[in-house]
Order: C-alpha cells, then sequence, then structure tokens
C-alpha cells in the first residue's frame, strides 16, 4: 500500500511539473506576442533613470542559485567605470540578459558562466555573457539570430525553447539604439554579447526618481481600480495595497463613473484611476471621454491598462484623455513608477 508521505511526495512533484510547464508556456507566449509586435514596428521602450548595479546584484542572485542546482558557478564582474544609475529600459535589458544567461545554463554542463560589464564607446555600456559549453561552428553562428533558429535540434528538443529569444533579444538591442552577437568555437563555448547607449544620470534625473519611487510615495493614496477580469483585478489591488494605497474597485464602465461622481461628490475625490480599456459594453476610452467632459486630466488622472503595447494604441489611449498607458501583464516596478511619475506631474500642473 503506498503510505501518506509518499503520496504526498509524488504530488509535490506533480505541482512543480505543472508549475514548470507553467513557466515555460507563459515564456513561449510572451516570444511570440513580442516578436510579433516588434514585426509590427510598434512596441515601445522606456527611457527611464535605473540602479543598473542592482538588476544585475538580483540576476547574479537568481541565476546564480540555478547555476548551482547545475554544479555550475555564475561569476559577475562589473567594471569600476560603470556607472550605479543609468538611463534606459530596465524590464528590456533584463529581458536580453536573461535570455543570455538561461541560454548559457541550458548548454553549459561543466564549468561556469561568466556575466561581464564594462564600459564601451561613449555612454555605451557591454554586457557579455560567457560560458564553457559546447560552443558552436561558423554555419550555426551565422543564423542564430534569426527567428525559430536553433543550432542543434536534437540539443534543444532536450532543453526547450521556441528558438525565437536570440531573434528578440536583437530586435530589443535595436530599438534601443544597440547591437548584438556572438563568437564560439565548438568544445570551448560561447560569448554573447549586447552594446547598449545607457548614459548615467544626472544629480537631477536621480534626484526627481528617488523622489518619486520611494517606499512610502502610494502611501494613503487614493486609487479606483477599473477591470472586468477578476484575476487582474485582485494583482493589482494587492499590489496597491501592499504600497499603502487605499483602493477601490468597478468592474466596469458605468461602474467607474458613479464611483468617481460619488467620490467627488462626498468631498474624498480618487487620487488617480487605473482604466482597463478592453471592457464589455463601454470601453476604457468611452468611460475616460465622458470624466473628461467634467474632470481635467491633472485634476483625475487616468492610466490605461492594456494587453496591447502597439503605439496607435497608445495614442488612442492619450488621445481619449489618458494620462499615460501600461501594458498588461502587470509588472510591478513599471506599474508603481508610472502612478508615482503621473501623480506628481498632475500635482506640479494644478500648483500652477
Amino acid at each position: 500500500a503506498r503510505t501518506p508521505e509518499v503520496d504526498d511526495r509524488r504530488r509535490l512533484q506533480y505541482i512543480e511539473q505543472i508549475c514548470d510547464s507553467a513557466d515555460t508556456l507563459s515564456g513561449i507566449l510572451s516570444d511570440i506576442l513580442d516578436l510579433s509586435k516588434i514585426e509590427a514596428g510598434k512596441l515601445i521602450v522606456d527611457r527611464v533613470a535605473f540602479d543598473l548595479r542592482g538588476l544585475i546584484g538580483t540576476l547574479k542572485q537568481a541565476y546564480g542559485a540555478l547555476a548551482d542546482t547545475k554544479g555550475l558557478t555564475l561569476h559577475v564582474d562589473i567594471e569600476d567605470a560603470v556607472p550605479q544609475h543609468v538611463l534606459g529600459d530596465p524590464m528590456r535589458l533584463r529581458q536580453v540578459l536573461t535570455n543570455y544567461l538561461t541560454n548559457a545554463l541550458k548548454f553549459t554542463t561543466t564549468g561556469s558562466i561568466l556575466l561581464n560589464v564594462r564600459r564601451a564607446a561613449g555612454y555605451h555600456l557591454r554586457f557579455e555573457v560567457i560560458d564553457t559549453g559546447a560552443g558552436m561552428d561558423g554555419p550555426g553562428i551565422a543564423r542564430l539570430f534569426q527567428p525559430f533558429s536553433q543550432v542543434d535540434n536534437s540539443l534543444t528538443r532536450k532543453v526547450g525553447g521556441t528558438g525565437l529569444g536570440l531573434s528578440i533579444c536583437s530586435e530589443l538591442a535595436h530599438l534601443m539604439d544597440g547591437t548584438v552577437g556572438v563568437s564560439s568555437e565548438p568544445g570551448k563555448g560561447s560569448v554573447f554579447w549586447v552594446d547598449l547607449p545607457l548614459p548615467p544620470v544626472t544629480a537631477q534625473d536621480l534626484e526627481q526618481h528617488e523622489s518619486t519611487s520611494g517606499l512610502d510615495a502610494l502611501q494613503g493614496t487614493r486609487v479606483l481600480m477599473v477591470e472586468d477580469n477578476p484575476v487582474n483585478m485582485m494583482i493589482a489591488v494587492a499590489l496597491l495595497e501592499r504600497w499603502g494605497a487605499i483602493v477601490d474597485q468597478a468592474s466596469d464602465g458605468p461602474g467607474a463613473l458613479q464611483a468617481v461622481d460619488h467620490a467627488h461628490q462626498s468631498g474624498d475625490p480618487f487620487d488617480i484611476v487605473l482604466m482597463d480599456v478592453q471592457m464589455p459594453g463601454m470601453s476604457g476610452h468611452e468611460v475616460t471621454r465622458r470624466l473628461r467632459q467634467r474632470y481635467d486630466r491633472h485634476v483625475l488622472p487616468i492610466v490605461a491598462l492594456t494587453a496591447a503595447a502597439l503605439v496607435s494604441e497608445r495614442e488612442d489611449a492619450l488621445a481619449a484623455g489618458m494620462n499615460d498607458f501600461l501594458t498588461k501583464p502587470i509588472d510591478a516596478d513599471r506599474l508603481r513608477q508610472t502612478l508615482c511619475n503621473v501623480l506628481v506631474t498632475a500635482a506640479a500642473s494644478v500648483a500652477r
């Protein structure tokens, strides 16, 4: 007979397998969505102040632990001349480096992996991921950054992947005015690199960034969350409340209009509205247009939430009267920074 302990152990294994499969599927879908946006020529990249060394530190912690499970060692070497804070898109930089590190872990069975960061020409920084894996020959390298391209299909079947990741890295680097490349030798390993313009932030840039990204920046802020999907609502509300915001909820357009008017009439208006764009019945754009007939964009800031990341979607949101635009799935850092920036801008405009 099977003991409860064995059953529990097997149940845990099943759960871990389900989670791994979900992560894999999510990665594939994200790759396909990113590629479609890139091919449309309308993927948006950011330019914000961020802690570069902190970003590298989080990657070291996460991938160092993964390397340990494979009996590998991850080293990180950051040149002294590399600044602490830079201007750029931290999410897209993390996406490129994550792809490089993931591939290095997949295709390296013994030895080590090195993430090297150094100054290049001008304000450019060069990031290199160096592994001691199987390496590649010339023909394999030539097609490496092409969509759906994989050097060794038999090996890929063992480690997984769509063949889209490196192609997306190349396109993202291009959108950020950078370049990518690789050098490799069979049996000795590979060096994947990306070169990006990431100028150091000025004292003024850093002061503004810190003033809008402190831990208590959203403390006590009155937020109306308008979202018809209960899962998206749950995630957003949990994040907002963790940051100290006071959150009211509306699941559709009419409910949002009623909530805003009631809060205003009661003398406790909302500081900001997070508005889902794709809602049945009345879209987020239509709700915003109606609100703008009564409330100025600086009195009632509205931030769009949408699954689409095309430039046209952003333009439509701004034309409807929204202050800014965020894409789903919700990225916590970007959500928080956008809300802080919009609130600071609105407050400054009202003060004038």
